[in-house]
């Protein structure tokens, strides 16, 4: 049996730990548990927005917390935090790379801001944006950024097929995995794992902080 779900069985303290990879959907997801929660959630950011850490690091804030149910984070990438007196569920939503980097783009662009990302997608265009997240700024963003957080942003980026394993190991020992553009699906799949665990849990969707990817025909592409 998966070892989240034997957990699960065992009356500890539950806490439901969401993984924001960024422009996956995140802020719907922390608005929903928000909603169910109150003051039962929080979004916890350890270290600076660029930095990623263990989801060890969650740890002591919860201890410290005890009324938490649910706890979201940009910076903390797999795996989630144990403890022997607690079942922790991951929540993760994925999204096609190309989606991803177009939403980021879009979002980017429309910023009131000085952040060099934004400058870059305003200045440069849909392509220069790309290129220098790849050759220019040092950003992990756009290489296998997903696959890297799942893996537990290990330093061996560059060994796809090491950091491939890592990623799909992960994945496999998830009961649930969220899929950004099966969002509404995704969420009756979270909420039939999870509901037996957190009182009166029904997750519906709504959409917040949404910046669209890939349109729906080739057609429809930007054309920059």
């Amino acid at each position: 049996m998966n070892p989240l779900i034997e957990s699960a069985r065992t009356g500890r303290r539950s806490i439901i730990v969401h993984f924001h990879f960024f422009k996956n959907a995140g802020t719907s997801v922390e608005f929903l548990l928000k909603t169910h929660f109150g003051d039962g959630f929080a979004i916890y950011e350890h270290g600076l927005p660029t930095e990623t850490f263990p989801g060890t690091v969650l740890i002591p804030y919860l201890a410290e917390h005890e009324q938490l149910q649910a706890i979201s984070s940009h910076t903390i990438c797999f795996p989630a935090p144990s403890h022997p007196d607690w079942s922790v569920f991951p929540v993760v939503f994925l999204r096609h790379p190309l989606d991803r980097v177009l939403s980021m783009y879009r979002y980017e662009k429309q910023q009131d801001s000085s952040n060099p990302g934004v400058q870059i997608a305003r200045e440069r265009g849909l392509a220069g944006y790309i290129e220098a997240a790849l050759f220019e700024t040092g950003s992990r963003s756009f290489r296998n950024y997903q696959a890297w957080m799942l893996a537990g942003c290990r330093e061996t980026a560059e060994d796809h097929d090491s950091l491939l394993r890592a990623a799909t190991g992960a994945l496999n020992r998830l009961p649930a995995v969220g899929v950004v553009d099966q969002f509404d699906k995704s969420l009756e799949c979270f909420n039939e794992w999870l509901a037996p665990h957190f009182h009166d849990l029904d997750l519906q969707p709504v959409h917040r902080n949404r910046s669209d990817g890939r349109a729906s025909s080739m057609a429809d592409q930007p054309k920059e």
